[in-house]
């Protein structure tokens, strides 16, 4: 191969090296993090809801009371954002039902919408709140009265109405536990979607012990990744 020859092909591979890299660093599909959108926090609240049916004037005890069960967990999403949203949904939805089942329901606070979760249910739309230049998106799934026409033990001296109720009816928590996951879809104004996919076990036994579950998740094997 000649001088002229070879300096030529040292061009055309030059070319065809800085044509790949550079495609390589433009197709952003299926990259991840791409940094106009970042989970910030994500915190899953789990708490007991205890509600007294009737109230029994002659009850003279607090083992005449009735009462039913329900069961809230919020899942708090802090979003830092680059770029604003045009749109942003949850869909791919997928459950375990709990052993101690009553009705299940998801819905964002502050809308009266409540979807239940074994309906065909494909997409949720989200309206999320401006907080401190982030998105603050409030999800809650219910279990609605997963025990009915509930006593108190005989021996009852007091009922705390929260989750340590539950000790004395001999609930575990593995009778509440649920497996959720959905994508958490972001379109920005550009047209372009990104798409986190979330992961979560509630609750912990801390409701029974405290009351109260807090779960405060991993942010970091949280990321987003553009379609």
């Amino acid at each position: 191969m000649n001088k002229k020859k070879l300096i030529f092909f040292v061009i055309i591979v030059s070319l065809i090296i800085t044509v790949v890299v550079s495609m390589m660093l433009l197709d952003t599909t299926g990259s991840v993090n791409q940094g106009n959108f970042r989970i910030n926090d994500m915190v899953i609240n789990s708490y007991a809801k205890i509600n007294e049916k009737d109230t029994n004037e002659n009850a003279e005890n607090i083992s005449d009371l009735i009462f039913s069960l329900s069961q809230r967990n919020k899942i708090d999403i802090l979003v830092a954002k680059n770029i604003e949203a045009s749109r942003i949904y949850i869909d791919s939805i997928r459950f375990n039902e709990p052993i101690k089942k009553g009705n299940l329901n998801i819905f964002q606070t502050g809308t009266e919408q409540k979807y239940d979760l074994n309906s065909d249910l494909k997409i949720i739309e989200i309206t999320p709140i401006q907080k401190d230049d982030q998105y603050y998106i409030e999800l809650n799934i219910d279990n609605e009265n997963f025990m009915d026409d509930v006593k108190a033990p005989e021996d009852t001296k007091k009922i705390t109405f929260d989750g340590t109720f539950l000790n004395d009816l001999n609930i575990k928590v593995d009778d509440l536990q649920m497996y959720f996951e959905c994508k958490l879809n972001i379109v920005d104004v550009t047209g372009k979607t990104s798409i986190c996919n979330l992961k979560f076990k509630f609750p912990s036994e801390d409701l029974l012990i405290n009351g109260i579950s807090v779960l405060r998740q991993d942010i970091s094997k949280y990321n987003f990744i553009l379609k």
